[in-house]
């Protein structure tokens, strides 16, 4: 299908589209409103065929950071598309679990959000209950920090955004970390966010489930 039909079913429903196509994301250094590339990915032979396999595999590339492995064609074209970027927080930055830095998402710029993938990472939310104040961070384990579950329980117990605990936690005991990863975006509905995960097994790739995380 066309970049602008596959966008258009996205939009219209995040969890059918995500359980039947695949979806990569490359994210950019820093958090904001910037233009994301949306293609056909170049990583399609990553996925398996048949049973679990996607109908089609995507990718979402921060066009600010390059939006590098999409395939541009003149029969397929490419779409650019207004989002937030969450950035990754690097196992290298240190951080102060009582003032994580993090994404807002309001009701105003873009509508959607894509971050990078999750491979042990854990994504940390403070929503309101209408869901139109969402802060959201991206947070690496290794390094300066703990390792994928211990993090997770580590954000759980003191992590802070904007000087609140977490409301919605997305972490490797959600996704199976060890042999699944995940994707994590974003869509704003009549004002009010929507995040969601796709989660996948990583050898041979397929989709395991959708999960709503918001």
């Amino acid at each position: 299908m066309l970049p602008s039909t596959a966008m258009t079913l996205l939009r219209a429903d995040p969890t059918t589209f995500l359980q039947t196509n695949g979806l990569t994301i490359d994210g950019g250094p820093a958090n904001g409103d910037t233009v994301y590339c949306f293609g056909h990915s170049d990583q399609a032979h990553a996925w398996a065929a048949g049973v679990g396999g996607p109908n089609e595999v995507w990718k979402a590339g921060d066009a600010a950071a390059g939006g590098m492995g999409i395939t541009e064609t003149m029969m397929t074209g490419l779409r650019l598309q207004p989002a937030f970027n969450l950035q990754m927080i690097p196992n290298t930055t240190a951080v102060a679990y009582n003032a994580i830095l993090h994404g807002h998402l309001t009701g105003a710029g873009a509508d959607m959000m894509f971050t990078g993938t999750l491979t042990g990472c854990t994504i940390i939310i403070v929503a309101n209950a209408a869901r139109t104040d969402v802060r959201i961070a991206h947070l690496r384990p290794g390094g300066l920090r703990g390792g994928a579950f211990s993090e997770q329980e580590r954000i759980r117990g003191s992590g802070q955004l904007n000087g609140q605990g977490a409301t919605h936690l997305f972490g490797p005991s959600d996704y199976y970390h060890g042999t699944c990863g995940s994707n994590v975006m974003g869509i704003r509905v009549g004002g009010a966010w929507e995040i969601y995960a796709q989660v996948f097994v990583r050898n041979p790739r397929s989709v395991r489930e959708v999960q709503r995380v918001l």
